[in-house]
């Protein structure tokens, strides 16, 4: 504490002791480390130089901004940013103690793995592109694919198969795709087909019972 304290007192007061050349530090200064690099060889003491050193360390000392909102990072335009996420994250870089620099380094490396793993989904489409070209051939490609996506949007919905460890996987298109061959066209097109249910149908989608017959149930020629 003595060592900062006769520091401070010295930085403090920069301008007098260099304006003073008969200024003499005190003579344990020069055998202690920390000033050691501050005498010349003339044995005078450099004052200008350690003022300037200790503003150097001052300006590396580590800030931690004040509130969690505080911390900030430029994102890529079309990076599909979590705010949720992203606040949880501000949270816990404040509850750490990370600096503004620490956070960016974090948020950094965050975006290289996204990077990675983007890169991992389109090899692995193009993988399971060329191995179906390769098993349908290059001429019904375009076509079974076609057949395997109206499977699935008609059995599965539209958004069944947003998730790319499915969409990407083989076992899973063939099965859709066996599934279409089985099917006419009017089937994956509207849902009708062999044991459909062919009564009319209401305004609300429903089907329309049929009360002529004992028992209501799809109406036959």
């Amino acid at each position: 504490m003595a060592d900062n304290a006769s520091a401070t007192s010295v930085v403090s007061g920069t301008e007098s002791a260099t304006a003073q050349p008969g200024f003499t530090p005190p003579a344990e200064w020069s055998e202690m480390e920390s000033y050691k690099p501050f005498f010349k060889q003339d044995k005078s003491f450099d004052v200008a130089a350690l003022g300037k050193s200790y503003a150097d360390t001052i300006s590396k000392i580590p800030v931690v901004p004040a509130k969690a909102d505080d911390y900030s990072f430029e994102f890529p335009k079309d990076f599909p940013l979590d705010e949720a996420a992203l606040k949880l994250e501000k949270e816990a870089a404040k509850s750490l103690g990370l600096t503004q620099a620490q956070f960016e380094g974090m948020q950094k490396h965050a975006l290289s793995e996204y990077a990675r793993m983007a890169q991992e989904v389109a090899a692995k489409a193009e993988s399971v592109k060329a191995e179906f070209v390769k098993e349908w051939g290059p001429q019904k490609f375009d076509a079974n694919l076609a057949k395997v996506n109206r499977a699935a949007e008609q059995f599965f919905g539209k958004d069944a198969f947003t998730n790319d460890a499915i969409r990407n996987n083989p076992a899973v298109i063939r099965g859709l795709f066996k599934i279409a061959e089985k099917l006419t066209e009017d089937t994956l097109k509207s849902g009708s087909g062999a044991g459909a249910d062919s009564r009319p149908h209401g305004v609300d989608g429903r089907p329309i019972l049929d009360y002529s017959k004992t028992t209501p149930g799809p109406s036959h020629a």
